[in-house]
């Protein structure tokens, strides 16, 4: 099969596909994801998802039959591993290849790993995809109080989120700095940020320093 082949099944990847078939793209397309799930939303994960207002299977973009009637390729729970751009060829966990015309990487971000003492302490979690909220969400739970380390967007909708849910929160970031988007946070969201800015040092689940 050639054709246009998207690597990520972000809001990116999928707009890239209706757009291509929708200005006459008549090629095959095909979008690569490593996750399991159907395309779906990201940004409702840090806030109506943890709270409980929506469920895993609201934050789906389209379902299948959509992309059936559109003509596109969904292959799921496979990761690309190598990319031969002399052979125009992808290829997946498995060993399965997919050649292509045109391709689009459009993978996204990851989530850093913390590479400190005690970082594989049960009770820390990141937050990148629908698995992780469903993790973070059933640890929320019960968790008495949680640190955040990092001052950016979705750290900070976390930590507003947990705080609606009356979990005492404490975001970890340097006292001298101010968490991306700083100005434009609502004023109760600012307020748990100057709460918790000067925690530099974050103890572990343990009890022990872990950076």
């Amino acid at each position: 099969m050639t054709g246009l082949v998207i690597i990520g099944a972000s809001y990116a990847g999928v707009q890239a596909a209706l757009t291509a078939r929708d200005a006459g793209y008549s090629q095959p397309i095909t979008i690569v994801c490593d996750e399991e799930w159907l395309p779906y939303q990201r940004p409702p994960l840090s806030k109506d998802f943890l709270l409980g207002r929506i469920s895993e299977q609201n934050l789906i973009l389209r379902d299948e039959i959509f992309f059936e009637g559109k003509q596109i390729n969904l292959v799921l729970g496979q990761r690309a591993t190598l990319l031969d751009l002399r052979a125009r060829q992808v290829t997946l966990a498995g060993d399965n290849a997919l050649e292509f015309e045109k391709l689009l990487i459009a993978t996204g971000s990851r989530a850093r790993r913390i590479a400190v003492e005690g970082a594989d302490f049960d009770g820390i979690s990141y937050l990148r995809s629908v698995t992780d909220a469903i993790d973070l969400k059933a640890r929320l739970a019960d968790a008495p109080e949680i640190v955040i380390i990092g001052g950016g967007f979705i750290g900070l909708e976390v930590a507003a989120s947990a705080a609606k849910l009356w979990i005492p929160t404490k975001p970890a970031m340097h006292s001298n700095s101010k968490p991306a988007g700083y100005s434009d946070l609502k004023p109760a969201t600012r307020g748990v940020v100057r709460m918790g800015q000067f925690h530099d040092v974050v103890e572990g689940w343990e009890g022990q320093e872990t950076g």
